[in-house]
């Protein structure tokens, strides 16, 4: 049973979607088609989020940048759901995205390309979303960054979002994922992809191509462990800045991993915060040298795969103990 929060949860879309589904029987290349259907609604990952939460019940608010020939249906659509939304006008045109879907469930996407946003536009999304931040009870980011916009522009809503005292969850990919990891989001929500992705761009990362303990071995074990594959690059992401990280698997379910307590020390991102710390050996008497320090509970059995812990950051009152990390 889900408790309502007493604030609404804000959605917020910067690159929303008309999304159109045409039905055919088959889609060959070449041909000339009349779907039997055509569907058209309101669309974008923000969009999707306050749907669901709006079924289930909770308090929620869309909020997306919309103009154009598309922007009435947009906004109709949303309204005719009793979703409740507020959006900020442009100049340019909401993008669609169009599906195919087939008899037999294959379905053939086509993505179009959103809308530039000017500066006056951004400096008014980034100010709505400040102001209503304000009274939400968390902030939902997600999709992908229009046009005009630098990598940078969830890192600071995700800022804005903190000053105004919101927790942020975020869903994004690519360079924008990883300028707002600095930024602290309290949760990020990538896909399997997502996170090989960042893994393999990121320099010294497992699967980079300048990562000098490149292990094939190794790599071909958590290939068959795809779990332990998860909470690994789940880690990294961690140590960029996340507070908490919740990996979609598809048909393998959800990879969750956490950080610190506020005021617990943080394990090291790559490691196992449960691993027993290693007996030391009694002092040899001397002259004997003394023997090398050994690494404490936290310390990482590959060291060559740690950095040093972020700063001390802002933790989501809910996490109360830190999470098992596997190297």
């Amino acid at each position: 049973m889900l408790t309502a929060p007493s604030a609404p949860v804000l959605a917020v879309t910067l690159n929303p979607a008309l999304d159109l589904t045409y039905r055919v029987a088959e889609l060959r290349p070449g041909l000339e088609y009349r779907p039997g259907a055509v569907g058209a609604r309101a669309g974008g990952k923000g969009v999707n989020v306050a749907r669901v939460l709006h079924a289930l019940g909770l308090p929620v608010l869309a909020l997306a940048p919309v103009g154009g020939a598309h922007a009435p249906d947009w906004r109709a659509d949303l309204a005719a759901a009793g979703v409740p939304a507020e959006t900020v006008p442009i100049a340019g045109q909401t993008r669609r995205t169009v599906a195919v879907v087939e008899d037999d469930g294959r379905t053939t996407g086509l993505w179009e390309p959103g809308p530039r946003l000017t500066r006056d536009e951004w400096e008014r999304v980034a100010d709505r979303v400040r102001r209503l931040a304000a009274g939400s009870s968390v902030v939902v980011l997600s999709g992908s960054l229009p046009g005009g916009l630098p990598p940078t522009a969830y890192a600071d809503l995700v800022r804005h979002c903190h000053e105004a005292g919101a927790p942020v969850l975020l869903d994004t990919s690519g360079p924008a994922l990883r300028a707002a990891l600095a930024a602290g989001p309290d949760l990020v929500k990538p896909n399997t992809a997502e996170l090989a992705e960042y893994r393999s761009a990121e320099p010294g990362g497992r699967g980079h191509r300048d990562d000098p303990a490149a292990d094939p071995d190794r790599d071909a074990a958590l290939l068959l462990d795809p779990d332990r594959a998860a909470v690994r690059d789940a880690a990294l992401l961690l140590d960029a800045g996340a507070a908490a990280v919740a990996a979609s698997r598809g048909a393998d379910g959800l990879t969750a991993v956490a950080g610190a307590a506020p005021g617990t020390p943080r394990p090291r991102p790559c490691c196992a915060a449960t691993r027993p710390a290693p007996a030391t050996p009694p002092s040899p008497p001397s002259p004997s040298p003394s023997p090398p320090e050994r690494p404490g509970p936290n310390a990482c059995a590959t060291p060559w795969r740690c950095r040093p812990p972020p700063s001390p950051r802002r933790w989501p009152a809910t996490s109360t103990q830190p999470a098992t990390r596997t190297c």
